[in-house]
């Protein structure tokens, strides 16, 4: 199982609850922060409220944002185990993975800046930031890590202007 439902920490990293964990400690339905797009069903009125993806977020993290505006607009993303889905995850990821580096930081970024109150930006961001730098320093694609936190600098303003929608 590579998923049952997703969490999401204070700081804004998203990871898959139960990656790999037995069956039996995930039986009932729960309420999560976010589950795999890939293997979702939506009330139409979601869409039609909060609408759809971000056009900016190509993977990773579309769906916790996504998510995370559906549980702002008091809609309840469950985990069911009854439904079930098979998806290769990563395969085609793995031979663009400075691509998916940077577009999972700038989408990180910009998710905790559309989403957040203002109160958590200021509390939280930082200290993504520094993981973000500190993981900058140790493991690879530094260069497309710095270039995702450089477009949020450049693109503040339009990410303040979807942030009024949110």
């Amino acid at each position: 199982i590579n998923s049952a439902g997703g969490c999401l920490t204070r700081i804004g990293f998203g990871f898959d609850r139960g990656n790999g964990k037995s069956r039996e400690l995930y039986n009932k339905i729960e309420r999560m922060m976010y589950v795999c797009s890939a293997a979702w069903i939506m009330r139409r009125a979601a869409v039609e409220r909060i609408g759809f993806f971000d056009d900016i977020f190509f993977y990773p993290h579309e769906d916790t944002d996504f998510c995370w505006r559906a549980n702002l607009s008091g809609f309840k993303v469950l985990y069911n185990p009854s439904a079930i889905a098979f998806h290769y995850g990563g395969e085609t990821t793995k031979k663009m993975s400075s691509r998916v580096a940077f577009h999972a930081t700038k989408n990180r970024i910009r998710s905790i800046l559309k989403n957040y109150e203002i109160k958590n930006i200021i509390k939280y961001l930082p200290l993504h930031l520094f993981l973000v730098f500190l993981d900058v320093i140790i493991r690879r694609n530094k260069i497309a890590k710095i270039r995702g936190i450089l477009w949020n600098i450049r693109n503040l303003k339009e990410t303040m202007h979807e942030r009024r929608h949110v």
